[in-house]
């Protein structure tokens, strides 16, 4: 359902006999949170269980356009994350080469 504003008319009627000649009418303001959901759902991407992976797959496939820029960002920032991946690696290699104890880092607050 695309978002928009929809009105729902709801009337009693028993075949044959009666219909309520007051219905009921219901507006409705359908706005979904896209982001929330697609970021909601590229992280269950990350599941160990195949199921979850597949059903946020299709769900994301199934919003369309929409996705596109939540995927594009998380896209870029995994490829940032991903940079980083060699260099700790060399880091941990060295450590591990030094076998001393690791000096206490200070951070900045």
């Amino acid at each position: 359902m695309e978002p928009g504003r929809y009105t729902f008319r709801f009337a009693a009627r028993e075949e044959g006999f009666w219909r309520d000649q007051t219905p009921v009418e219901l507006a409705v303001d359908y706005r979904p949170d896209y982001e929330k959901h697609v970021a909601k759902w590229i992280s269950e991407l990350l599941s160990p269980e195949p199921e979850s992976r597949d059903k946020a797959r299709k769900k994301l496939i199934m919003v369309g356009e929409k996705a596109v820029p939540a995927l594009k960002e998380q896209l870029n920032e995994a490829r940032k994350a991903a940079r980083l991946i060699p260099e700790l690696e060399a880091i941990l290699r060295e450590l591990r080469q030094e076998s001393r104890p690791v000096p206490a880092v200070e951070f900045q607050k």
